[in-house]
């Protein structure tokens, strides 16, 4: 361990949806976003990641995400009518969250297919006042 280095390290078992709720939720003080919106995202880079091996280009993978079909059923599952899962991606669109159809790498865990263990590392440098 490095000179002047603390750990501290929690372990949880949890499927792969609630995996991807808890990094949008642990990182919610960068983003902000209400635990609506955190919701909303949580089902569509789940579909997003249950779907991955289905795909050899990204931009598919994105298109089948946020087809008709697939948006009804984030709706359903969500128990969301259509004009507010509108509005929420409208305001998603906004905040950059969702660009081109796509939710941006910055909130997007990319847990991969097959994934056991998901880390997330946060690294604090501490400056000396």
């Amino acid at each position: 361990m490095e000179k002047g280095l603390s750990r501290r390290m929690a372990k949880y078992q949890v499927n792969l949806k609630s995996a991807i709720k808890y990094y949008l939720a642990i990182t919610k003080p960068l983003h902000k976003l209400a635990d609506k919106k955190i919701e909303l995202l949580t089902e569509i880079l789940y579909l997003y990641t249950i779907n991955q091996t289905r795909f050899t280009v990204e931009d598919d993978i994105w298109r089948f995400v946020f087809n008709g079909d697939n948006r009804a059923l984030i709706r359903s599952n969500l128990n969301m009518g259509k004009q507010v899962f509108e509005n929420y991606l409208t305001e998603l669109r906004k905040k950059k969250i969702i660009i081109n159809n796509q939710i941006s790498p910055a909130f997007n865990p990319s847990i991969k297919p097959g994934c056991t263990v998901y880390e997330m590392i946060f690294r604090f440098e501490i400056k000396n006042d």
